[in-house]
């Protein structure tokens, strides 16, 4: 209920509120072309960070309901070369260097479908706050053992602005983008965590260089092995 009076009384409210005024503005007799050009376009761009957010929140909502459902045995190395491939082949905006290192040929865990959500949400949000042309993103997989049992740890380094000490445990909660003022709507991380759990495993973050936030972030994903 608390989320869905965030999603309805403030962020949906708030883009309506704008693109109505964008639109408003564009149907003015005396607005030039060029100035109802822009106008529009901006209420376009309203209107799909709105459907963005509605969409984001049906797939919270049912990872919730169905997350632990139809768990198969997923391989994660394979999983993550097929999504840097795809994230490389959309992402025309910048050049995108994803490297994957794993001592071993297949790194099994249960999952469902849901598992490309996570690691999808994770590097993208990788890629919308680094400020550089070219994307650096090092990913690693190591099995780790935690009470005698054994888990694969993934860790995501980039190069990005990072994330302030005060932030590393907030930013998972729902409506935190990693900056203040940052981009997005703050939702990505709270469906990786929501995934996770649902996997039975942990995520956390820390600094790439250990004590120098600015350098970057390392995300940790702790998934069970089987």
């Amino acid at each position: 209920l608390d989320m869905m009076n965030r999603l309805l009384f403030h962020d949906i409210s708030n883009y309506n509120t704008g693109i109505g005024s964008y639109l408003d503005v564009a149907a003015r007799p005396e607005a030039s072309p060029e100035l109802r050009e822009k106008a529009i376009g901006v209420a376009m761009k309203q209107l799909e960070l709105s459907n963005e957010l509605i969409n984001r929140i049906r797939k919270l909502i049912y990872i919730r309901e169905k997350g632990s459902e139809k768990m198969l045995t997923v391989d994660l190395v394979s999983t993550i070369a097929s999504l840097a491939e795809e994230m490389r082949a959309v992402r025309t905006d910048k050049k995108l260097e994803i490297t994957t290192k794993c001592a071993e040929s297949q790194c099994l865990v249960r999952g469902n479908e849901l598992i490309h959500d996570l690691f999808q949400n994770l590097l993208s949000n990788s890629v919308k706050y680094d400020p550089h042309e070219t994307v650096r993103i090092e990913i690693e997989i190591v099995a780790v053992t935690e009470d005698g049992k054994r888990f694969w740890d993934i860790t995501v380094a980039d190069r990005g602005v990072g994330v302030p000490d005060e932030k590393k445990e907030q930013i998972f909660e729902r409506f935190t983008p990693r900056l203040a003022g940052g981009k997005g709507i703050g939702l990505g991380l709270s469906i990786v965590r929501t995934i996770v759990d649902k996997y039975g495993g942990r995520i956390w973050v820390e600094d790439r260089v250990e004590g120098d936030p600015s350098q970057g972030a390392l995300f940790h994903v702790l998934l069970p092995s089987v």
